[in-house]
């Protein structure tokens, strides 16, 4: 078709493009310079990308005419991320990309970066690689709380536990979400790692449980491992984990309550044991393991008459909390620097024997005796309770009459201090041995073997064994066994 002018080749193609059904007011054609036309696709309705501009070539000796994108249309909306509409609840790196989820204006949304750019968000890029949004198939109000990389994808929510079947995260195939569980995840509580599964706490902050792959259902199964010590947990607010660091060790979990109780649970997997212990004399505010398998945490002491709080590091062989180590090269007896002790009682390891209680007073406590290498710390002495002894002596018959527990054998391993009760008073049981060296700090001379006691008194309706500690020291109880009258 051949224009009189440029501004009839406008009007003629503007007119064209209003006919198209898809077109609405407003767009606008204009002639920027010679021989040139520019199509402005503006107005309410026109907005995106998603007109295409196509057409054929015509070269001619002297010229040819040819179309393009000159500005790449953008698609109306705002931003689902943003300062204003908030920021995503969660977030991790899998497969090279990052998937952040639950976004504070769209609860059930998780989306994908571009792979190997893990801060571009950007569609355009219609690969297999390119980033999306995806809106999980979940009723109202149920939140994306955690996403945990696993043997498959997993996406915990407020409401349930998923898993995507597809191990591949790709534009071109939409994640199918498979539903394993009902429990809910704690908002705030991290998910950790032990031995390919994801530990969880349920929504109600009293249930801890394992979330793992089983060949026999063929899906993820939710199995609470805290059942056997529910009455140890009422409201989780932090967990963290440790892995073993020696032959002999065992996977520790750290669990915080609201109340700042410590529990410890030992996990070993292979040999189907979970143990849970309580850990006293100070207030936990939270919990990690770092990047060197080291697990600390925030406490909070009194000090002075108010609370400090300061953050400390679990070491398997120190006996003393908040421990503060002090070397000199020339003996001395007053140690000072204790300034997160003062006002509270405290316990001193000097060359190797143990001192105190002492009470701080200005910072300092006084030893009776001179030492080069001091540590002085806070001491919470440890609780074993027994059960009662069962009362089965024949098919069903039970007593159910007072018994007396008067014999207790203790095997213990490298034991420095040591102390037993039967339903009332606590005896320190001496460990020094006839022929001991004298020489030697109590520290360095460890007891090892079987310890009888005898001639506890007194009957009672469930009598039981109790371990415990009168002054610091190392206790390693391997076997109790008791002797009782029925």
């Amino acid at each position: 078709m051949t224009y009189t002018s440029t501004a009839a080749a406008v009007n003629e193609i503007q007119s064209a493009i209003l006919e198209l059904s898809t077109i609405r007011d407003g767009i606008q054609v204009s002639s920027p310079g010679s021989n040139k036309i520019s199509i402005k696709f503006s107005g309410e309705g026109n907005e995106g990308d998603g007109w295409a501009v196509s057409g054929t070539v015509i070269n001619k000796a002297d010229a040819a005419i040819v179309a393009y994108k000159t500005t790449v249309g953008v698609a109306p909306g705002e931003d689902i991320v943003s300062a204003e509409r908030g920021w995503p609840g969660c977030g991790v790196f899998i497969q090279q990309r990052l998937i952040p989820g639950g976004l504070a204006k769209l609860p059930n949304v998780w989306m994908a970066s571009v792979s190997g750019d893990y801060f571009n968000f950007d569609e355009d890029q219609d690969e297999a690689n390119g980033a999306f949004v995806v809106p999980m198939d979940v009723p109202g109000g149920e939140r994306i709380e955690r996403i945990v990389e696993g043997r498959n994808v997993l996406v915990f929510t407020s409401e349930g536990e998923y898993w995507l079947s597809d191990r591949e995260i790709s534009k071109k195939k939409p994640p199918i979400h498979v539903k394993s569980s009902s429990h809910g995840c704690a908002a705030g509580v991290p998910i950790v790692e032990n031995e390919g599964a994801a530990i969880f706490v349920h929504k109600d902050r009293g249930v801890i449980s394992e979330f793992r792959y089983t060949d026999v259902e063929g899906n993820f199964v939710a199995l609470p491992i805290s059942l056997l010590a529910a009455h140890m947990f009422e409201s989780i607010k932090d967990i963290a984990l440790r892995k073993q660091r020696y032959s002999s060790d065992a996977n520790l979990l750290a669990v915080v309550e609201d109340d700042g109780d410590l529990r410890f649970g030992h996990l070993l997997r292979e040999q189907d044991v979970t143990a849970f212990t309580r850990i006293m004399g100070s207030r936990y505010k939270a919990v990690s393991c770092n990047g060197r398998n080291e697990l600390v945490a925030i406490v909070e002491r009194e000090v002075g008459g108010q609370a400090r709080r300061s953050l400390e590091k679990f070491e398997p062989d120190l006996i003393l909390d908040g421990a503060i180590q002090v070397q000199s090269a020339q003996p001395i007896s007053v140690v000072g620097g204790l300034d997160v002790h003062e006002g509270a009682e405290v316990w001193a390891l000097a060359d190797g024997d143990v001192l105190g209680p002492f009470a701080v007073e200005n910072n300092a406590i006084t030893l009776p005796i001179e030492a080069t290498e001091i540590t002085v710390g806070r001491w919470t002495p440890p609780v074993v309770e027994t059960l009662p002894p069962p009362r089965d002596i024949g098919p069903d018959v039970v007593l159910k009459r007072p018994a007396r527990i008067h014999t207790v054998r203790i095997s213990v391993v490298d034991t420095t201090s040591l102390a037993v009760s039967v339903c009332g008073k606590v005896y320190d049981v001496p460990l020094q041995h006839f022929g001991a060296r004298v020489d030697l700090p109590e520290l360095e001379q460890g007891f090892t073997g079987v310890i009888p006691l005898q001639g506890f008194t007194g009957y009672f309706d469930e009598p039981t064994v109790t371990i415990t500690q009168v002054r610091p020291g190392r206790l390693t109880v391997r076997s109790i066994t008791i002797e009782a009258d029925l």
